[in-house]
């Protein structure tokens, strides 16, 4: 009796779990107030595609930030921290004091990658001297693979060390470039 009882409350545990899960569903849904629609004013159409999808999901035409940026595939490092982010981070500061914006819809005609920062004068000198030393173990390696293996091998490991220090300093470490993010 008491083991009938527990599998009865077990299941109704269950049932009132996916009761609330269910009920809970909309709550998980994006209100139309909560979207921030970018649009590229210098590419063709981009604005228009903006108000339409905007006029169709209901969202507030205050929710829509025009921006003027390349409208090629790649952007560079500069527009995007100079003409992208800071216009977002005004209209939010400004237009949505109490944070309710949770998504960003980025329009056709928006770059899709952002380049790479540069590299400052320091981070060059220093990549300089990693490639030296690079070469310089490539040639050790080469000579001791005809002497000994086991010192090939040493070499090998410590020139493997080199290129994650070069890649990091190249910041390839991110990949070649960056798919195209808001930086916050």
């Amino acid at each position: 009796m008491f083991k009938f009882a527990l599998d009865c409350s077990k299941r109704l545990l269950v049932i009132g779990i996916g009761a609330l899960f269910l009920s809970c569903h909309s709550a998980w849904a994006l209100e139309p107030h909560e979207i921030l629609v970018l649009a590229n004013k210098n590419a063709a159409r981009s604005v228009g595609l903006a108000k339409y999808y905007m006029k169709k999901r209901g969202i507030p035409e205050e929710n829509l930030l025009q921006l003027w940026v390349t409208d090629k595939e790649w952007c560079s490092r500069e527009d995007y921290e100079n003409k992208v982010v800071p216009r977002v981070r005004r209209h939010l500061k400004d237009k949505d004091p109490f944070m309710l914006v949770r998504c960003l819809v980025l329009m056709y005609g928006l770059p899709l990658r952002v380049a790479q920062p540069k590299l400052t004068f320091e981070e060059k000198a220093r990549l300089k001297q990693l490639q030296t030393e690079k070469a310089g173990l490539q040639n050790q390696i080469e000579k001791a693979k005809a002497e000994k293996k086991e010192k090939a091998k040493t070499l090998e490991a410590e020139l493997a060390k080199l290129r994650k220090q070069i890649d990091a300093l190249r910041k390839t470490d991110q990949g070649s470039c960056r798919k195209f993010s808001l930086d916050f």
